[in-house]
């Protein structure tokens, strides 16, 4: 479940800014708003596009969580709230 979580999420940065393949082999560590891939006003889109896939509603704490700067905390965050 959390391989197609990480795929998905994947599709949707990749939409902003293409990941570089050396940033793929540590994806779950990849700090995707700390490396510029999404920008201040991109991050409400892509928050609105996550919400919309997966049908889950992200509050505040989970925005403001050191989890959602990386992949890996990202997928873990939408992988509780699906289960």
């Amino acid at each position: 479940m959390k391989k197609k979580i990480i795929l998905e999420v994947l599709k949707i940065i990749n939409k902003f800014n293409k990941i570089k393949e050396k940033d793929i082999k540590k994806i779950k560590e990849f700090e995707y708003l700390h490396s510029g891939h999404i920008d201040s006003l991109q991050l409400i889109h892509f928050i609105l596009i996550l919400e919309k896939k997966f049908k889950i509603k992200l509050l505040t704490k989970d925005k403001e969580s050191s989890k959602f700067r990386t992949i890996g905390g990202l997928v873990d965050i939408i992988y509780k709230k699906l289960n």
